[in-house]
């Protein structure tokens, strides 16, 4: 394996980790927050953690290059943001993050479209099998009775924006630094989030203060390690083929955290998501 997409490996299971941790606090704080207050404000505090490097650098961090990237990342970040939040909210932790796995399948679609690297056959394949998966997760025996509840609705939409995210930091990472494609992230994603969140603005209270911070710089932390992953890599695709790592975490926190217990189809599901996916990264040895 080559040294730069060994190097991208690790960079996205930092990533991978720091994100699933935000989503396991967000899912908590949807029981007593609204949705658009948590973005909001999970992207205020991310953006406070980033203040003192922006005036430690005389706000060099804020010029940008490619604007109409820079505000497609907005728009994709919005919606995958929300979107995800929603699905957290109204479904079981380990069935989101195991149907989000499908987000490497979508993208392999749209790289050879945009980004013009070529994907093996045999990658067809491992994208077919993922697919396969996908539906043991989503029409599993037990949830036969809620198979198109809102969590998996919400899921669905959340994989396309998150797929074009890759797609669009890929792009953005040949004009713009990490720091400054992670600073315009929050920005943006508050100037988004504060016309919908308006008509039910509430400064959250006690404990969720503190959680929303956490969230909004381990958010911060991994959209960064996530642009350095995608800038050291060749290819793309490797890079989100290791994404499957966070499946890992999330099994993790939804047994010790959540205290869900897993069925058969789950578990099927899971395994064939997790060895494709190991599949495709290994594909570019």
């Amino acid at each position: 394996m080559r040294e730069s997409t060994r190097a991208g490996i690790l960079w996205m299971a930092i990533s991978t980790l720091l994100y699933v941790l935000q989503e396991a606090i967000l899912k908590n704080l949807t029981l007593s927050i609204d949705i658009f207050n948590i973005v909001l404000f999970r992207n205020i505090f991310g953006l406070l953690f980033f203040l003192p490097l922006l005036i430690q650098g005389r706000f060099k961090g804020l010029r940008i290059v490619n604007k109409k990237m820079i505000l497609l990342r907005a728009i994709f970040g919005f919606g995958a943001m929300t979107s995800y939040i929603y699905a957290l909210k109204n479904g079981a932790f380990l069935m989101i993050g195991s149907i989000s796995l499908l987000v490497p399948l979508i993208t392999a679609f749209l790289v050879p479209i945009l980004l013009k690297e070529n994907i093996p056959s045999r990658l067809k394949v491992v994208f077919i099998l993922s697919l396969i998966a996908a539906i043991f997760i989503t029409f599993g025996k037990q949830h036969l009775k809620q198979s198109f509840n809102l969590g998996i609705i919400f899921v669905f939409i959340s994989m396309f924006f998150n797929a074009g995210i890759f797609i669009i930091i890929k792009l953005l990472t040949k004009s713009e630094s990490n720091f400054t494609i992670s600073v315009w992230m929050s920005i943006t994603q508050i100037m988004f989030s504060l016309p919908f969140s308006f008509i039910s603005l509430e400064w959250p209270q006690g404990l969720n203060i503190m959680w929303l911070a956490i969230a909004g710089i381990l958010a911060a932390l991994g959209q960064i390690t996530m642009a350095q992953a995608l800038r050291v890599s060749d290819t793309t695709t490797t890079m989100v083929s290791s994404s499957f790592l966070r499946f890992v975490w999330v099994f993790l926190l939804s047994i010790f955290f959540f205290n869900e217990t897993p069925n058969l189809f789950e578990i099927i599901g899971a395994l064939i998501l997790v060895s494709v996916n190991i599949m495709a990264m290994y594909n570019n040895k």
